[in-house]
């Protein structure tokens, strides 16, 4: 899918689940300025994001916000909207399914309860019969699943098996005013890629167009949208081009964008930004950009940043490394130093100043400035050669995360090895690592945050944590504790106890939510203590009650009045008479007006 971003629209969602006592554990900040799907209904305009949904009238610019915490929404990565004739908002997710809203209720279908074959959603079109039509994204890995289409009632799959669609690989469709249906695929995967088309389909035939047979600049369709003229706009790879069933015109040609990575920051307050392009760095005032045709860097594709407390710049390349004092470049690659690969994914600077590398697939390099030493799986107990991230902690043990290995200490002596055998450790690919001031290791993987203290293991994902997503892409720690954490759907802030945030309580709870809603406890399964939290739309009673399974009253933990906001509850796992329960399954009901919700819990003695 082709993602816009608009500068004129900064979509910047904060939720914030504030208790009356103390700050909240977690905040979201999901940045919804990349802008993947837009649809017009009277005058507002509903926008679909990477960090939610929002609903802005165009009249008074007056927005609503909508995640996955605060409504329905089963995800907060949003690729598509299509609105009825009727007003109800059909969105599509990637990873949770397809979600339905009228305006007060929110639906959600997804493999477990309906006909969907995938959660992960790329388009979606309603017909002039209200038929939804539905398209996924393939992939190699996990298979393709065709075009579906739901009535209300029924789902029906189109794919190769059973109908005379070229391929299963199905990307974007749009429906014109006659019910035809314009799809974009990818054809047959036969361990490589075949080409791209523009498929129609009108209920009874299929017709396919190509670069052989019409004026499209290239194979890949990315998006087709239809005007009131009935002008198929279709957005390919390499260019932008209409097609009003006779002719072709190319309306706009363009080419791909650079990839941000890294980012270091001096004490001088200079940002050091590496990219696919070069390195960048900006003190505020200036702007400069470094690349192999004006500086020493030996690659343009920046991977990893390290700065000396003397400020010289260490840069990891897939060209090798390279050292910037501000003035003069040196590089070390495999030619004139003990570099055993020249593709740098990692570094790490210690108290003593020596250089902690991490290469792909080389191993694990230190360097003191005149000697190399190299460990590898063949003279270490590091498990895989391939090492993406280092950290080291206050007293001075390197934590390695290697890319199928898991996650490895290493103290100077002894290594130890952590993975999905023998540890807390989500998936033995370890995205990011970052040690905090007491201690604890906290490991990003795609399946989501943990945390190690020596010897407990906690795990935090979106089952029982306000993680906005389970792709941990990097974890940084301020001065105040407080875990900043980065996913594919936004930015989390944790830290237990409560975030350190310098706002007001009061000011916390200025949010206004969207919906009334009983968020999920977490952690879930829980044991000592479990966080409730629920949103209120108006002002009302309050009742939140907690049932066993019997159905038997086991505690009331709120019943009062309570205005617009949001709140947080702890319950201890004690009954009414201050008894602890005995493991097992209860539920949490929300009381509040004509509004009810349940959740269900479970308790781990």
């Amino acid at each position: 899918m082709h993602r816009i971003s608009f500068s004129t629209i900064v979509l910047i969602m904060v939720l914030i689940a504030a208790g009356n006592a103390q700050n909240p554990e977690w905040i979201n900040y999901t940045n919804g300025d990349d802008v993947q799907a837009l649809a017009a209904d009277g005058e507002y305009i509903w926008a679909g994001t990477n960090g939610g949904l929002v609903k802005i009238n165009r009249i008074s610019g007056e927005t609503t916000f909508y995640n996955k915490a605060n409504s329905g929404l089963p995800n907060n990565d949003i690729r598509s909207i299509a609105i009825e004739d009727n007003g109800t908002k059909w969105i599509g997710t990637y990873g949770g399914g397809l979600a339905s809203f009228d305006g007060s209720n929110w639906e959600v279908y997804n493999t477990s309860n309906s006909g969907l074959p995938f959660n992960y959603t790329n388009s979606i079109a309603v017909d002039t019969d209200g038929i939804k039509w539905i398209v996924f994204p393939g992939w190699v890995f996990e298979g393709a699943f065709g075009l579906a289409s739901f009535d209300g009632t029924n789902w029906t799959i189109y794919d190769e098996s059973n109908s005379d669609i070229p391929s299963n690989y199905v990307n974007s469709i749009a429906v014109d005013e006659n019910g035809t249906k314009w799809i974009g695929v990818l054809a047959h995967w036969d361990g490589e890629y075949d080409g791209y088309a523009l498929v129609s389909f009108d209920g009874s035939n299929w017709t396919t167009y190509n670069t052989s047979n019409s004026a499209l600049p290239d194979n890949w369709i990315r998006s087709i949208a239809i005007d009131n003229d009935e002008t198929k706009w279709v957005a390919t790879a390499s260019g932008f081009v209409s097609f009003d069933s006779a002719n072709w015109t190319m309306v706009h040609d363009y080419g791909l964008s650079d990839w941000d990575y890294k980012i270091a920051i001096e004490s001088n307050g200079t940002k050091w930004i590496g990219t696919s392009d070069g390195l960048h760095s900006s003190n505020g005032a200036n702007y400069i950009v470094y690349n192999t045709s004006n500086s020493g860097l030996p690659s343009n594709w920046v991977t990893s940043i390290a700065i000396e407390t003397n400020g010289t710049k260490w840069i990891g390349t897939y060209g090798g490394l390279a050292s910037f004092d501000g003035t003069n470049w040196d590089v070390y690659d495999e030619s004139n130093s003990g570099l055993p690969d020249n593709n740098v994914k990692a570094i790490a600077i210690d108290d003593s100043g020596i250089k902690w590398i991490g290469t792909y697939p080389g191993g694990l390099i230190s360097h003191d400035g005149t000697s190399w030493t190299v460990y590898n799986t063949s003279n270490s107990d590091l498990p895989d050669d391939c090492v993406n991230s280092i950290v080291i902690d206050d007293n001075g043990t390197k934590w390695i995360g290697t890319y199928h290995g898991g996650l490895v200490s290493f103290n100077g002596s002894s290594w130890a090895v952590y993975d999905t055998s023998d540890s807390g450790i989500l998936s033995n690919y370890i995205r990011s690592i970052a040690t905090d001031r007491d201690g604890k290791v906290w490991v990003g993987t795609y399946w989501g945050l943990t945390s190690f203290d020596g010897s407990i293991w906690t795990v935090y994902d979106e089952s029982n944590s306000r993680l906005p997503e389970n792709d941990v892409f990097s974890i940084a720690i301020d001065g105040s504790g407080n875990k900043w954490i980065g996913t594919q759907d936004g930015l989390a802030v944790f830290k237990e106890g409560g975030i350190v945030t310098g706002i007001e309580d009061e000011q916390q709870l200025s949010y206004q939510p969207a919906s009334f809603k009983l968020h999920q406890n977490y952690p879930n399964p829980f044991n000592p203590a479990t966080t409730i939290s629920y949103s209120l739309l108006e002002q009302s009673s309050v009742k939140l009650t907690v049932f066993n399974i019997q159905g038997r009253e086991v505690m009331t933990l709120q019943d009062v009045e309570r205005p617009p906001g949001n709140y947080e509850v702890q319950w201890n796992g004690m009954d009414q008479s201050g008894n602890p329960v005995s493991t097992g399954v209860y539920f949490a009901r929300l009381q509040a007006g004509p509004f009810s919700q349940t959740i269900k819990m479970v308790y781990l003695r």
